[in-house]
């Protein structure tokens, strides 16, 4: 029955675990920069741990504050709080970097464009969703997207607009828009070169005026010139090819002429290929020939004398003087700025032929009257007088000679009944080398005054008939004979052709008052007999000459 001695032990039993109080910054806040700090507090000491990307920090008591880095994007975050239970309290965080600034993707009108109506609408886009205002010339305009459109009036001269989009970051980015308000009759009262215009040499000037005082700017082809004044001149330096350039003048009250000038540099270049440089030959003559290059009408001379061109290319026949001969070939810009040359030297040997043609008979030019009779007469002789046989004449008519007496060193020939046309007759002699060589006369045969008339008709009724025009031939034919020619005709149309193919001379035999008797001559090629027919000329009832029977 005996009490031991009293003993009291005390003791908690916690089950709750700790509160989260405010916490900075809150979850899905948005950063622009990378480094904040994140503080809060828990309603009872405790044990506090921060997890993230890259991240893990610790802390002990009722409050916290972590020094965070935050990467672009979204960033996920858990703060833990631990009571001495060991109750556990967990708080998710997002927090997301956006550090890039909005670009703008497109802008309409664009910098420094020239408008030549007041009422202009500035639009575009930007690559995110942004607060996008346009300030500047009196006017403050906002719009929330990710694109844009402000309508604004511009005043004569230039009028600058600023861009600004802000994301919701507040990352900002910013354009200026330059617009010029142009006068459509505001032009230069000078300027050259003109557009379009072709150079052989690097350097030009552009040169221009202006009504009054302007600022002028040239501006291409890696240069930027400005002057002021009246007038303006800029020295320009042109690389092979196209040269674009863009001059403007501003008056002091803003307002613009501007001016595209494309000037093209095409140098003057020659190639000469022939004759090869320094030859020698026995030709009395020798072919220029080769290409040049450079502006449009750029000429070319030999020695001298200007030569055509064809598609950039030159041919000219030189004559050559006995010994050593200096031929010289310019190309030359219409300008004068630019020049080829080339110089070829072309010795001439002189060469005695061993054997020489000479016509006694008939001379070159000589003009008979047909049908002719014609005496032909050549020799062939060596340089010491001594003839040479083996001459042979011909001659490029239908009629040959007649009557030859032989081909020897000395060839006499006769050829009669020569008919109206232009003869060549050619003499020819192969010497021991078989060299070819030859001579030759051209000869004229007239038409007798009295046979112009009918072979006038007969030329005119053959022409028709040819081509077949049977009506216009039988107005050549004596009005009694058109009926029985007619039913011929009808018949021989077919073969007109081959039949005057046959017929190589017309001859008279008879003329009076009335009456023209002509015989013309046909070779039957199957007996090699030579043939021929009459045909009469009539003066008809209206007193005019006409065909009256074949």
């Amino acid at each position: 029955g005996q009490v031991s001695a009293a003993r009291e032990t005390r003791f908690s039993v916690d089950t709750t675990p700790p509160r989260f109080g405010a916490i900075s910054p809150a979850d899905g806040s948005l950063f622009k920069s990378p480094k904040l700090t994140l503080t809060g507090s828990v309603d009872e000491t405790a044990g506090i741990r921060l997890e993230g990307p890259g991240t893990s920090l610790s802390a002990h008591g009722t409050s916290f504050s972590f020094p965070v880095a935050l990467n672009e994007g979204l960033n996920r975050f858990a703060v833990r709080a631990t009571d001495a239970a060991g109750n556990t309290a967990e708080q998710p965080l997002g927090y997301t970097l956006d550090s890039i600034a909005p670009k703008f993707l497109t802008i309409a009108p664009p910098d420094a464009t020239l408008a030549n109506t007041p009422n202009v609408t500035i639009s575009g886009s930007v690559d995110e969703s942004a607060k996008i205002e346009l300030s500047g010339e009196g006017v403050l305009l906002s719009v929330d997207g990710a694109s844009f459109s402000f309508p604004v009036v511009l005043k004569a001269g230039v009028n600058s607009y600023a861009l600004m989009a802000t994301d919701k970051a507040g990352n900002q980015a910013t354009a200026t828009v330059k617009l010029s308000l142009q006068s459509a009759a505001l032009k230069f009262a000078m300027l050259a070169p003109a557009d379009g215009t072709f150079f052989a040499g690097a350097k030009t000037t552009i040169v221009g005026s202006f009504a009054e005082q302007a600022n002028f700017k040239l501006t291409g082809e890696g240069l930027t010139l400005t002057a002021r004044g009246d007038r303006f001149s800029f020295p320009v330096t042109l690389k092979p090819g196209v040269n674009s350039f863009h001059v403007t003048a501003t008056n002091p009250a803003g307002n613009m002429a501007q001016a595209d000038l494309n000037l093209t540099l095409a140098p003057v270049t020659i190639t000469v290929s022939s004759p090869v440089d320094i030859t020698t030959t026995t030709d009395d003559s020798v072919t220029v020939a080769g290409t040049i290059s450079g502006p449009p009408g750029t000429t070319v001379t030999v020695n001298d004398e200007i030569v055509a061109l064809a598609n950039w290319g030159f041919s000219v026949a030189v004559p050559l003087s006995p010994g050593p001969n200096v031929i010289n070939v310019m190309a030359i810009a219409p300008l004068r700025d630019g020049v080829a040359s080339n110089t070829i030297i072309i010795e001439r040997r002189s060469v005695t032929p061993e054997i020489v043609i000479a016509f006694d008979a008939p001379m070159d030019g000589a003009v008979f009257i047909a049908p002719a009779t014609i005496q032909v007469k050549a020799q062939a002789r060596r340089p010491d007088g001594s003839t040479v046989s083996g001459l042979k004449i011909s001659n490029d008519s239908p009629v040959g000679f007649q009557n030859g007496v032989g081909e020897s060193g000395y060839a006499e020939y006769e050829w009669r009944d020569v008919p109206e046309g232009t003869y060549e007759i050619t003499a020819s002699i192969t010497d021991e080398n078989g060299t070819v060589i030859t001579k030759s006369v051209t000869v004229r045969v007239e038409a007798d005054p009295l046979d112009k008339p009918f072979m006038a008709i007969w030329n005119g009724f053959k022409v028709a008939l040819l081509a077949g025009n049977k009506s216009a031939a039988l107005e050549y034919v004596a009005m009694g004979s058109r009926d029985r020619y007619d039913r011929v005709f009808n018949e021989l149309m077919p073969a007109m052709a081959e039949v005057f193919d046959s017929l190589y001379r017309m001859q008279r035999t008879s003329l009076d008052e009335d009456v023209a008797e002509y015989f013309i001559n046909q070779l039957e090629d199957s007996s090699n007999r030579e043939l021929g027919f009459f045909i009469y000329f009539v003066r008809d009832g209206d007193g005019i000459w006409r065909i009256s029977t074949l």
